[in-house]
């Protein structure tokens, strides 16, 4: 029997870390990247004149700091980005139900002059979910423990949507937030979103973990962190996407 066992605990760190505000005045978009020489375990190894992108790495952990243009919609500029990191670690899909279907639909195009939609009910306790073949695939938050048995799952667990398979596994999520000082407006106009494809080492460059962490205004520029690990620990809970990531972030108004 094969069995993944994948521990995200960096996704609680994101999920929280999202809601935190930025130390940016209301509406302001960076111009250029505030790239530090060391952010924690990150040492600076590249910086572009334009200001748009700088590269760190720590280990075998190499971090691309870009601010990102928004290309028809936040989106479709993240599943292009999504696109390029598959490419550098490829994974086998998983076979999707109709009722995966449902649930990984795209979100409607943004319009800023359309009202509030409802806020969505709480999610419910944990469950214990069913992979293809009848095996348990099990939840255990906060520390966001995915166990995946033989042919592995597809689930939607408060917002974060999990691929998992005895190859690795996929997480995503995309979440539409009020921008710092607005907190009582009606329009969601930022967005913040992760993505990680974690597994044993694949692709050409031998990945075990490709992913990226974004955040900023809908219309743009997304401020990025491109994530590409070939440590040994990262894709079992590493903190890969730890307070570093989150500081270079914030520095950024992500």
């Amino acid at each position: 029997m094969n069995r993944l066992l994948l521990t995200a605990a960096p996704l609680a760190v994101l999920t929280l870390a999202a809601c935190q505000p930025a130390a940016q005045k209301v509406g302001a978009s960076p111009v250029r990247l505030d790239c530090p020489q060391a952010q924690g375990d990150l040492r600076r190894v590249a910086q572009a004149a334009d200001g748009k992108s700088c590269e760190y790495r720590a280990g075998q952990t190499e971090v691309s700091l870009r601010l990102t243009p928004v290309v028809g919609s936040a989106e479709a500029t993240l599943q292009t980005l999504e696109a390029d990191l598959r490419k550098l670690k490829p994974m086998a899909p998983q076979p999707v139900s109709d009722t995966d279907a449902d649930t990984l639909t795209p979100p409607e195009p943004y319009d800023p002059s359309a009202p509030e939609p409802p806020a969505p009910p709480a999610p419910p306790a944990p469950p214990a979910a069913t992979g293809a073949d009848g095996e348990r695939v099990e939840i255990d938050l906060p520390g966001f423990k995915v166990k995946a048995d033989d042919q592995g799952a597809r689930l939607r667990i408060a917002g974060v949507d999990i691929d998992a398979s005895d190859q690795g596994a996929e997480i995503r999520r995309v979440a539409y937030s009020r921008l710092p000082g607005e907190q009582l407006s009606r329009q969601r106009r930022g967005v913040e979103a992760f993505f990680i494809l974690a597994g044993d080492p694949s692709g050409p460059e031998g990945y075990r973990l490709v992913g990226y962490k974004a955040a900023g205004r809908r219309d743009g520029p997304l401020t990025v962190a491109v994530v590409r690990s070939r440590e040994p620990d990262e894709g079992e809970g590493g903190d890969v996407f730890g307070p570093d990531i989150n500081a270079l972030l914030k520095r950024n108004g992500g």
